[in-house]
C-alpha cells in the first residue's frame, strides 16, 4: 500500500513555470494579433465611411448646380439648392467628428472638391468635374 501511494505520488507532475510562461506567451501573441487586424479593419471602416460621405456632399453640390448653374461664378458652395455663398465659413460641413470643406471652381468645367481630416490625421479630397450641358 505504501509502494502504491508513492508511485502515485511521483507519477503525477504538474506544469513548470517555463511552460506556462511559453503557453502565457503563445496566447498574448495570438491576442496582440487579433487587436491588430481588428484596429487596423476599423480604421478601413472609418475612412470608407468619410469617403462616402464626401462623395454624397460633392455629388449634393453638382445637383445644385446643374440646377441653378448661373450662381456658381466664383469659387463657393451651395448651401441650400438656391443658395450660393463665396464665404468659406458657409462651406464648412461638420459631420462624424470631420469637417468636410467644399469648393466649386467655376469655369467651362467646374471643378467640386471636398477636402477633410481623415481619421488617420491624413487629408483627403475627392474632386468631380461637370460641365454644363450647352
Amino acid at each position: 500500500m505504501i509502494q502504491h501511494w508513492n508511485t502515485m505520488w511521483h507519477s503525477q507532475r504538474g506544469d513548470t513555470i517555463v511552460e506556462v510562461l511559453i503557453a502565457v506567451s503563445i496566447a498574448s501573441l495570438v491576442l496582440a494579433s487579433a487587436y491588430a487586424v481588428t484596429n487596423r479593419n476599423v480604421l478601413a471602416i472609418q475612412q470608407a465611411q468619410e469617403q462616402a460621405y464626401g462623395q454624397k456632399i460633392v455629388q449634393q453640390q453638382v445637383e445644385y448646380l446643374r440646377a441653378a448653374p448661373g450662381l456658381a461664378t466664383s469659387p463657393g458652395c451651395y448651401t441650400a439648392p438656391s443658395t450660393y455663398s463665396t464665404a468659406p465659413a458657409d462651406c464648412d460641413i461638420p459631420h462624424g467628428g470631420a469637417t468636410y470643406a467644399l469648393q466649386i471652381s467655376p469655369g467651362a468645367t467646374n471643378a467640386v472638391k471636398a477636402t477633410w481630416d481623415s481619421l488617420g490625421g491624413a487629408s483627403a479630397s475627392i474632386v468631380v468635374y461637370y460641365r454644363a450641358a450647352t
